[in-house]
């Protein structure tokens, strides 16, 4: 039987530990299990919460930013 490859924290390389686990259904009606994991070391994984935080809310930023160059634009080529 083939093992899975191990999850591991991308800041300190240790194994990342299960920490919650639940089921959830999709639109197609099939049930999915979803597990959250965490790096064992505490503040490496504040760093880790801090470091997708931040690219999250970049990519947010982006998207705002994208969706208003295109209204700009879109009422530009109205008036135009």
């Amino acid at each position: 039987m083939n093992k899975l490859p191990k999850n591991i924290c991308m800041r300190c390389g240790r194994e990342r530990v299960e920490v919650k686990v639940w089921k959830e259904k999709d639109a197609g009606g099939s049930t999915i299990t979803v597990s959250a994991n965490e790096c064992p070391n505490s503040d490496c994984q504040k760093i880790v919460n801090s470091t997708n935080e931040k690219s999250r809310n970049k990519v947010i930023a982006m998207k705002l930013d994208r969706e208003k160059r295109m209204r700009l634009l879109h009422r530009r080529s109205k008036s135009a």
